[in-house]
């Protein structure tokens, strides 16, 4: 059985550390049907040489906006250039626990879902030091 490929859409803009680690976090996955789209919003340029030596492989697109057009138009521009079957959205200062990918598959999978989602934890980084601040670990009711 073929897996099906997933593309991760990274925007990033002017942080081009947090986006070594986010594209980092995307090459270290357990599911390897995968490919980046990383959309630069109009920031600094980025070290592409960089980019591919620690993306190991793993197929890269990278699209930079001459001006910044904003989040939901980086995020636009992601998915009319993805070729997988599923999508997933990070910004520049996030990154995936390694067999993330493969557990939203596996759950997408087992059932006749459009859309699925995980446990986001949210930190902060204050001083050198990582400080949790919540999760987003069940549906919240936003009526």
């Amino acid at each position: 059985m073929n897996q099906k490929v997933v593309s991760v859409i990274i925007r990033t803009k002017d942080r081009p550390f947090h986006l070594l680690r986010a594209i980092s976090s995307v090459a270290r996955q357990s599911y390897r049907e995968l490919e980046a789209v990383i959309v630069n919003d109009g920031g600094c340029e980025v070290d592409l040489n960089k980019i591919r030596k620690i993306s190991r492989g793993l197929p890269v697109n990278y699209i930079r906006h001459t001006i910044c057009k904003g989040r939901a138009e980086a995020a636009n521009t992601g998915i009319n250039n993805a070729q997988g079957e599923y999508i997933i959205f990070l910004d520049d200062d996030d990154y995936l626990y390694s067999h993330c990918v493969k557990t939203l598959v596996t759950g997408i999978n087992r059932g006749d879902y459009d859309m699925c989602y995980g446990k986001s934890d949210c930190y902060e980084y204050k001083n050198g030091q990582k400080i949790f601040l919540f999760n987003l670990g069940r549906p919240m009711d936003i009526r």
